[in-house]
């Protein structure tokens, strides 16, 4: 019961944390898409309370250099065990240059856009690209909150994605849906049980991940791999166990 209850509360957080950084994606005009990383030898990329500092300190005084300008950057926890940061930016237009490749200096382009780097980030490395699309940028933005981030012990109540203030929230509506809208989608969790070895798994809940487009259309832009969870009989002493 205790590893079941586990995951749908860590299910919940990371769904909790992905869901802002998606509204605020497709709520507003955001033009560049940053990846932003730390050198070991001037910070401690190991602790993600240090690097978030670090990464807030830039974009304070980007601002302050700058001007005003909207921003979203959530960390990302490479196997390392290194942090780095992505995240998007609107109305900001610092110095940029364009990358290219160490041996031969050919412009270095990802599909057909140009990757730039940004002299001003002096922590690591950086890479700055357009945005071409809102709803892949939402998508890549909100996959990087994952369940090795969340238990991260250096990220313990630690916020783990960084806003500005003044961007354009989203309008929530709420509608019930029948159990047959969902048949096209994937869940990525579904509770169940099954009577004996013979018999078909019967599902009981599903959780969903679905992305809504800028049109109000539900979509699956990356379906997920479904867990499932077997639901067992009540035991003696009262309790619910799950396999």
């Amino acid at each position: 019961m205790t590893e079941f209850r586990d995951f749908c509360y860590l299910h919940l957080e990371i769904t909790v944390f992905q869901a802002p950084q998606s509204s605020y994606c497709l709520a507003n005009n955001f033009d560049l898409f940053w990846t932003l990383t730390l050198n070991d030898k001037k910070v401690n990329a190991m602790n993600y309370e240090y690097s978030r500092k670090r990464l807030q300190s830039w974009l304070k005084y980007m601002r302050e250099t700058y001007g005003r300008f909207g921003f979203l950057f959530v960390p990302e926890l490479h196997k390392s065990g290194r942090i780095h940061f992505h995240g998007v930016t609107q109305g900001f237009s610092p110095p940029l240059i364009e990358a290219r490749y160490p041996n031969n200096k050919r412009l270095i382009k990802k599909n057909g856009i140009q990757i730039y780097n940004a002299p001003k980030w002096k922590n690591g490395f950086s890479t700055v690209s357009m945005i071409q699309d809102r709803e892949k940028a939402s998508s890549y933005i909100t996959k990087y909150i994952t369940k090795d981030l969340i238990r991260t012990p250096s990220a313990y109540h630690q916020p783990r994605y960084f806003v500005s203030r003044g961007l354009k929230q989203p309008e929530i509506t709420y509608e019930e849906l029948p159990d047959e809208y969902f048949e096209s989608f994937l869940p990525s969790f579904v509770v169940g049980r099954k009577e004996s070895l013979g018999e078909p798994f019967e599902k009981e809940v599903s959780i969903y991940q679905i992305d809504i487009t800028e049109d109000g259309e539900m979509m699956q832009l990356q379906p997920p791999e479904t867990l499932y969870k077997l639901k067992q009989e009540k035991s003696s002493d009262g309790n619910q166990s799950f396999q």
